[in-house]
Parts: structure tokens; C-alpha cells; sequence
């Protein structure tokens, strides 16, 4: 089996949220098919740096329940990829 990287998102260090959103746009543009829902979560700073709130963003007519769905499917993968079963 061959496979190929068409879209490898660059991550560079000191990027700001513009960047990481600009490469995960570019996902998006190569592979529409592969997004059913996004929920993207940010954490906000105060000047000191801590962080005092949190957002999350998502697509007009979004239920609660597809945002909570989305998160907790998300969470589960996380766990999964820190435990090495998922790359």
C-alpha cells in the first residue's frame, strides 16, 4: 500500500491563532469532505497571561447537542492518541 501527504499542515513555533487557523483552512480547502462540523475552543489572556476565559466558535445552526458531540468524540480521541493507539 502507497500512501501520499497531499496537505501537511506546518506548524511553526511562536504562530499565532491567525496561523493555526490559516493551516487548518487550508485542510479544509483541499479535503471539504472530510468535515462534517467544526467547534474550534480558544482560551483567552489577560495581560498577565493567565487564562480568564474560555470561547468556543461554530458554524451558524449548530445545535448544542452537535457542539457537545463534537467535543466529546474529540476528548475521546485525544485520550486515545495519549495512550499511542492513534497517530
Amino acid at each position: 500500500m502507497t500512501a501520499t501527504v497531499s496537505v501537511l499542515p506546518i506548524w511553526k513555533k511562536d504562530s499565532t491563532a491567525a496561523e493555526w487557523l490559516q493551516e487548518v483552512a487550508g485542510i479544509a480547502m483541499a479535503h471539504p469532505e472530510r468535515f462534517a462540523r467544526i467547534v474550534v475552543v480558544a482560551d483567552e489572556e489577560n495581560k498577565d497571561g493567565y487564562t480568564y476565559k474560555q470561547r468556543w466558535y461554530g458554524r451558524k445552526h449548530v445545535t448544542n447537542t452537535d457542539v457537545v458531540a463534537a467535543l466529546e468524540t474529540c476528548k475521546l480521541e485525544v485520550w486515545e492518541y495519549m495512550k499511542g493507539r492513534r497517530e
